[in-house]
């Protein structure tokens, strides 16, 4: 299967409410999907084997810390190393493992999604955005997410 056959179990999403959560994050503080409807929020579905570069994860943490977009992430797996989880500013969510199964089906790692202020689905990003992208958003608050991505 290629990325987009992967991603299916994310397509139906869009346009609706992302799934209801209640995990926490390496630092033991709960997150549920009222935790991210105050603003546009970046979903990274992840595993220990697709944790983002450096780069991106810099990337991914000043995203975070603009104050104008959530980031949060689903871990797919516990096995993620200590030196990546310390620079990983934005709440990585862990034991999501059984909550991704539940809740997606067939889906591919990575995957990035955007969510409204009111937490629905409006935008995905089979894999992590770079400057090669085919689909560049035109909405411009997932062009605003992409293009700070793909510095």
């Amino acid at each position: 299967m290629n990325k987009s056959e992967h991603s299916r179990g994310f397509f139906y999403l869009l346009n609706k409410p992302f799934p209801d959560f209640n995990l926490k994050d390496s630092n033991n503080i709960t997150y549920t999907n009222s935790s991210v409807i105050d603003k546009p929020t970046l979903v990274c579905i992840l595993s220990s084997r697709s944790i983002p570069s450096m780069k991106r994860i810099k990337a991914l943490n000043s995203l975070y810390f603009n104050n104008k977009f959530n980031v949060i992430g689903f871990i797919k797996d516990e096995r993620i190393k200590q030196s990546q989880l310390r620079k990983i500013k934005f709440p990585l969510l862990l034991n999501s493992s059984q909550w991704l199964d539940d809740n997606f089906k067939n889906y591919y790692i990575p995957t990035f999604l955007i969510l409204d202020d009111r937490g629905f689905v409006t935008y995905l990003f089979p894999g992590y955005p770079h400057k090669n992208t085919k689909y560049i958003p035109v909405d411009e608050m997932h062009k605003t997410v992409f293009d700070a991505l793909i510095k």
